[in-house]
């Protein structure tokens, strides 16, 4: 029989849904006060690289994202601690909105679907060993998606839904701040081994 108890999200994920949700009740003015905008950030409100993750442009790309973030959870709930997804998620909200300051230089950006999209890269990556084939298939999947909206306008339907534009671009910079997050933590374990071996 199912155990039930394995079919939730995690605790740190029901917090960031808890708080998108307070976030976009309190819109339009929550949404003007935390989203991330270039000028803003270049002027000191640095907090708006951090909390654009937790703005949508409406319920329906609230809804969407968050039921992103739940079934990634759910997928690789048996796969890793977490602690581990703690740490993942955490990076890719940090790392995301900051590499698309650094290279983008959106005017103003909003929504979760970078960071998402960092957190299913990053979970396929450190769980990788423990379900080969699956994870392959994610991402390659994930690439494959990232290549094609990259290159042609596929986000239309989307777009129209949130009603907002796809920023596709922050999609690349949640996966490549998962790919960064891996490679530094294989960076850290080696030397941790090192230094217990000295």
């Amino acid at each position: 029989m199912l155990n039930i108890a394995l079919i939730r999200p995690s605790r740190f994920s029901v917090v960031i849904i808890l708080l998108c949700i307070a976030i976009q009740a309190f819109s339009p003015d929550s949404i003007i006060l935390l989203r991330y905008e270039y000028q803003a950030v270049i002027d000191g409100q640095w907090w708006r690289l951090f909390t654009a993750n937790f703005t949508h442009s409406n319920w329906n790309h609230l809804w969407l994202n968050m039921s992103g973030l739940i079934l990634i959870d759910i997928l690789f709930q048996p796969l890793m601690t977490n602690r581990l997804k703690i740490y993942l998620l955490s990076g890719c909200i940090l790392f995301n909105i900051l590499l698309l300051h650094c290279f983008i230089k959106l005017e103003w950006y909003v929504g979760f679907s970078g960071a998402l999209h960092g957190y299913l890269v990053g979970c396929a990556l450190f769980s990788f060993k423990a379900a080969i084939k699956t994870n392959s298939f994610i991402l390659a999947v994930v690439g494959i998606k990232l290549f094609i909206e990259l290159n042609w306008n596929i986000n239309e339907l989307t777009a129209n839904f949130i009603q907002a534009n796809v920023v596709e671009e922050a999609h690349l910079s949640g996966a490549v701040s998962a790919i960064f997050i891996y490679v530094l933590s294989i960076i850290l374990s080696t030397v941790k081994a090192k230094e217990k071996n000295i």
